[in-house]
């Protein structure tokens, strides 16, 4: 026959075990849904930081575009201003 003392230490080991068992796979899982909480918060982050770096390219694309028309609008008035000095009858030498 099995002694009783043996059972109760067998049954006392696998209660143990079960315990531990349970106590890691909760430990687990909240470590997991902190895990997703942060890595939501950081997702959030960096699509707020791309959004914001989304808007400066543009409005420094519309700027360059700006700038661009406007160097052609300088060259442009610049020869105007040239061919008026040359059709000028009060034209001065240099």
């Amino acid at each position: 026959m099995i002694n009783t003392a043996l059972i109760i230490e067998i049954a006392a080991g696998l209660l143990t075990i079960i315990g531990t068992i349970a106590a890691n796979f909760i430990q687990n899982s909240r470590r997991d849904e902190i895990q997703d909480e942060r890595l939501k918060h950081i997702e959030q982050m960096v699509l707020e930081k791309i959004d914001n770096l989304r808007t400066k390219v543009e409005k420094h694309n519309e700027l360059v575009e700006r700038m661009y028309k406007a160097e052609g609008a300088i060259v442009e008035n610049a020869m105007r201003i040239k061919a008026i000095e040359k059709q000028s009858p009060n034209r001065k030498e240099a």
